[in-house]
């Protein structure tokens, strides 16, 4: 009887110390991401996808070769841009949002209800304002993130963005609507 005390006793002081030391090698489950770069991953997902969807609508409704050109950079850049959020996201098991926000689901659809010069007065501040926001975003998690894969790439993707942002501020200077061929 006094055996089965004592190796009670044993296992008892025994499992907590097993149970730190298999902690410490664990490779389960990263963290859960903080509300700070849930925030900064969910936008810039957001953002990507509007951009992508915004510039293929401009395929199919400007006649302005300035508009058609800055769409076909967009869906290049932004396709890429989505690949590699993706996969750094996949890597850390975050969920990326599957659709649009509501405020970018109705600038679609009122992209979708303009043609010729109104569209093209709708469509160029739109990625205007849309690079604003983006770069300013970026820079903000490329200097403060708390996650370094996530901040990593905002510091690698800044450049493209600020490129996109002097073209759409060259293509809002040069007023597509006013060469509009239609």
């Amino acid at each position: 009887m006094t055996r089965i005390t004592f190796a009670v006793a044993l296992l008892t002081l025994a499992l907590p110390v097993m149970a730190v030391a298999q902690g410490s090698h664990s490779s389960g489950p990263p963290a859960a991401p903080s509300a700070e770069t849930e925030k900064f991953v969910h936008t810039a997902a957001n953002a990507n996808t509007l951009e992508i969807r915004s510039s293929q609508i401009a395929l199919q409704k400007t006649t302005n070769e300035q508009v058609k050109d800055f769409a076909h950079l967009m869906i290049k850049d932004h396709t890429r841009i989505g690949d590699e959020l993706e996969s750094i996201a996949q890597k850390q098991n975050f969920q990326l949002p599957k659709g649009l926000d509501s405020k970018s689901q109705s600038s679609l659809k009122r992209l979708q209800s303009e043609s010729g010069m109104r569209f093209d007065r709708t469509y160029a501040p739109m990625m205007l304002k849309g690079h604003q926001q983006a770069v300013k975003l970026f820079q903000s998690y490329a200097q403060n993130g708390d996650d370094q894969q996530f901040k990593e790439w905002a510091q690698q993707t800044l450049p493209t963005l600020q490129e996109h942002l002097r073209r759409a501020e060259a293509m809002e200077r040069n007023g597509p609507a006013r060469t509009s061929t239609r």
